[in-house]
């Protein structure tokens, strides 16, 4: 399923790193801009949110390169219960 990038909400909550990492986030963008085909971000649905829950680094490097459609796989919200309680 394929999402524009404005479309998925980021919270700091759902990243499990004190902080992302700049490395990273350009080796992904490199590994994009190659064409590379790298794994979908993974988000959660709750009504008609789609909040991001894995993928920062890659999500940072699609924003940084311009793309406006990302490649998502939507996850069940069962599995981050607890974590969407809170928001």
């Amino acid at each position: 399923m394929f999402l524009k990038i404005e479309e998925l909400v980021v919270d700091s909550r759902f990243q499990s790193r004190v902080a992302l990492n700049d490395d990273a986030i350009q080796d992904y963008a490199a590994r994009y801009d190659e064409g590379l085909k790298l794994p979908p971000l993974s988000v959660v649905k709750v009504e008609e949110r789609y909040i991001l829950v894995d993928g920062f680094h890659r999500y940072e490097a699609l924003k940084k390169l311009g793309d406006y459609e990302v490649e998502v796989t939507v996850l069940r919200s069962e599995e981050h219960t607890s974590e969407l309680q809170s928001h």
